[in-house]
């Protein structure tokens, strides 16, 4: 629920921005170019309020089940996990990009072997974050 609201409010601001600068790009205005730009902002804008809400939900699961934390304590205890680890997981997002975007090339039959594999990546960093052994 936290999530299907969270991105709700980021697709209706983004909307919101990029709305007009859409209209401004397919409508018969010469002023194109101030609506690419108004687009890109939109983008910008709705990435920049994702990345908190991902870091929020990156370890809730695994914490509520596994460590039977209540849901606002995992969300929060998620997001300062992430808060501390920002360079590994801006690394792992890069490298998920690019193995996605590798797996997607053969009509998607790749994301049979990577989906998994982001998945279980998930897990083993809850593991790395949470039990340094």
């Amino acid at each position: 629920l936290f999530m299907l609201i969270a991105s709700f409010a980021v697709f209706a601001v983004a909307a919101g921005i990029g709305g007009a600068g859409f209209a401004a790009m397919v409508g018969a205005s010469n002023d194109a170019g101030a609506g690419y730009a108004a687009l890109m902002t939109a983008v910008l804008i709705a990435m920049s309020l994702s990345v908190p809400i991902y870091m929020a939900m990156w370890f809730a699961p695994a914490l509520v089940i596994i460590n039977e934390f209540t849901v606002s304590q995992a969300l929060v205890t998620s997001f300062k996990a992430c808060l501390k680890n920002v360079l590994p997981f801006m690394i792992y997002g890069l490298l998920v990009f690019i193995m996605m975007t590798i797996a997607s090339l053969p009509f998607g039959l790749g994301l049979i072997l990577a989906v998994p594999v982001c998945v279980l990546a998930v897990y083993t960093s809850y593991r790395d974050v949470f039990y340094q052994d």
